[in-house]
């Protein structure tokens, strides 16, 4: 049998609290670009939804672009990141969008690749509705 005495008194020297942290929506992880620009896309996806949304913190200065392309990584056009209306805010539900384009064409049962390409800027998440 140990003597459990010995380890009572080390308990005095530590104090205790409760606390509660807040994370952001999908806050866990994000990519991350500074003053240069950089790219990043997906695997190939298919998706039934007409709008894409993104949650992402946009520093001053930053922007988002988004891109569709197609599975061997070639432009659609309408979606390149040209005609892409940057997204230059904090939010957790932007909604991307292109010159000519508001909402995303179903891709049918293509497989499309999102291409993202951001600036001073750290994506946490996307999905399309």
């Amino acid at each position: 049998i140990r003597d459990s005495s010995k380890y009572r008194d080390k308990t005095e020297d530590y104090k205790m609290a409760c606390g509660l942290a807040k994370l952001r929506r999908d806050g866990f992880v994000s990519l991350n670009a500074d003053q240069t620009p950089g790219q990043v896309a997906t695997r190939p996806l298919t998706f039934e939804g007409r709008s894409l949304y993104v949650n992402a913190d946009v520093a001053e200065g930053g922007w988002i672009k988004a891109a569709i392309l197609t599975q061997d990584s070639k432009s659609v056009s309408g979606y390149t990141l040209e005609e892409a209306i940057p997204l230059t805010k904090d939010t957790t539900k932007g909604a991307m969008s292109w010159k000519a384009r508001k909402q995303l064409d179903s891709p049918g049962d293509e497989h499309v690749r999102l291409l993202f390409q951001l600036k001073n800027a750290k994506l946490y998440s996307f999905w399309i509705e």
